[in-house]
């Protein structure tokens, strides 16, 4: 069983465990400050990031997503990028840790895409 937590329940936060199940995650949980479906708060991200194969946080905010990401890196655990199947991405180009690309983006020949971004698409 592979398991991701999420950092975030919001809803993006719905839309990247629905990317995590198509990537094959069974088991997928949250941790958030204020929502009803987390297992946790943002404050206990040390403690249980460890018991995952992955964490990814899902929070629009970007300061607040970096702090994040800062906190998984310092704890050592699995901080994880998440690609959609139904993305393209471009055998040349490089999608950062902590990333997620969800489904019908398209990301480019020689693109460099960083650490934490979140890649969608647009109408």
């Amino acid at each position: 069983m592979k398991s991701l937590l999420i950092i975030g329940a919001g809803s993006h936060g719905r839309t990247v465990a629905e990317t995590a199940e198509a990537c094959g995650y069974d088991k997928i949980d949250f941790l958030d400050d204020n929502a009803q479906i987390a297992i946790g708060k943002t404050d206990q991200l040390e403690r249980l990031s460890g018991s995952y194969d992955g964490v990814i946080v899902s929070i629009g905010n970007n300061e607040v997503r970096k702090e994040l990401i800062h906190r998984i890196q310092k704890a050592d655990a699995p901080l994880v990028t998440l690609i959609h199947p139904r993305a393209f991405i471009s055998p040349s180009a490089s999608v950062g840790k902590g990333s997620i690309v969800l489904p019908g983006a398209i990301v480019q020949s020689n693109v460099v895409i960083g650490s934490g971004c979140i890649i969608s698409i647009g109408y």
